[in-house]
């Protein structure tokens, strides 16, 4: 029964690192939508900003 028992752990490991990479894509995929939609929207303000650093 030794034997037996590890083979479940690694199951539900498999299956929570397949979860965990899925939400971990999901976030950055939705982060980089938001930083594209950011930078859209704010781009006339950034290169105000940017233009007196320069």
């Amino acid at each position: 029964m030794t034997q037996g028992n590890p083979t479940i752990p690694l199951k539900l490991t498999e299956n929570s690192i397949r979860q965990n990479r899925l939400t971990t894509e999901v976030m950055q995929e939705t982060q980089i939508e938001f930083v594209r939609s950011y930078i859209d929207a704010g781009e006339c303000g950034l290169t105000l900003l940017n233009r007196p650093l320069q």
